[in-house]
């Protein structure tokens, strides 16, 4: 369970700045998937009304075929299943705010509040839906997947063209056809911008059209800082179908106020609270990129 406390007073400037009205729980929805990225790809999402463990079935190995002669009995070969266990992770953000600053103020400070909430939990839950190690928090996509491809030595762990082309190709047509993405973090994706092909070429394609996202060798590129920066050795990027990939949620996020948790500092308490988990379903759809060594 991660916490964060916080205290907003009128009389403290950096506790009140400027802000813009907002619609509350839109908002904190808004910030929880800017700020948790892999949720703007095609991951799976799973939304349960209670938070008991939840099973999810998963192939381990396919069935063949095999050709057989007239009369020939068909050989058996049948795929095997296994399974995934999903629990419920609680992660909350307590804010307290001043019952001066709430009555006074000329801005929105509830939205504020719910926005801020949501960029909180966004944080925490999408570095450990990238990096958890499954124990005491989610299963994360870096720590769980294979590695594509490993980086081209003394190159500080920046990929090369070659290497973001055999990276593509380490993960399976299937899932490259049923919608592939990158991440990586911003100043990764600065980097990779100024790659260029055999011919010179860059390989970034910028969008002609307003609201299409550029690509990256015809694949859409989602930035997340939660992945670690260039460096030999290191996971610093990802590349696949992010649907082999689930996130539990319990329900929807709360958002809760309280006038008497604080009664005495005359303080009026808001607490965010969620419940997730995330795990692995299918171990081919996503490959990661690490570094070369030095």
């Amino acid at each position: 369970t991660g916490q964060e406390f916080r205290d907003l007073l009128k009389g403290t400037a950096s506790a009140g700045g400027d802000t813009v009205p907002t619609t509350l729980l839109r908002q904190l929805y808004v910030y929880l998937q800017t700020f948790a990225a892999i949720r703007q790809t095609n991951v799976r999402i799973v939304t349960t009304a209670s938070g008991e463990n939840l099973d999810m079935p998963t192939v381990a190995t396919y069935g063949t075929a095999a050709i057989r002669g007239e009369g020939s009995a068909l050989g058996e070969n049948d795929p095997t299943f296994s399974k995934v266990t999903l629990g419920a992770w609680k992660y909350g953000q307590l804010v307290q705010v001043s019952r001066e600053l709430l009555d006074d103020s000329g801005v929105d400070i509830l939205s504020f509040v719910a926005e801020d909430a949501g960029r909180a939990l966004g944080i925490a839950t999408g570095a450990d839906y990238l990096n958890g190690n499954g124990t005491n928090k989610p299963l994360g996509a870096l720590a769980a997947y294979a590695t594509g491809v490993t980086g081209q030595n003394g190159a500080t762990g920046l990929p090369s063209y070659g290497n973001l082309v055999d990276l593509v190709y380490s993960v399976a047509a299937p899932y490259r056809r049923r919608g592939a993405y990158w991440m990586f973090r911003d100043a990764t994706v600065g980097k990779i911008r100024g790659i260029v092909d055999t011919t010179g070429q860059p390989i970034w394609t910028p969008t002609m059209i307003p609201g299409q996202p550029d690509r990256l060798l015809g694949y859409q590129v989602i930035e997340d800082p939660a992945i670690a920066a260039m460096a030999t050795g290191v996971v610093t990027g990802i590349f696949g179908d992010f649907s082999g990939f689930v996130i539990r949620d319990v329900g929807a996020m709360r958002f809760e106020r309280s006038d008497d948790f604080a009664f005495d500092a005359d303080l009026i308490s808001f607490r965010a609270v969620m419940r997730t988990d995330s795990d692995v379903l299918d171990t081919r759809s996503l490959r990661v990129y690490r570094g070369g060594t030095a």
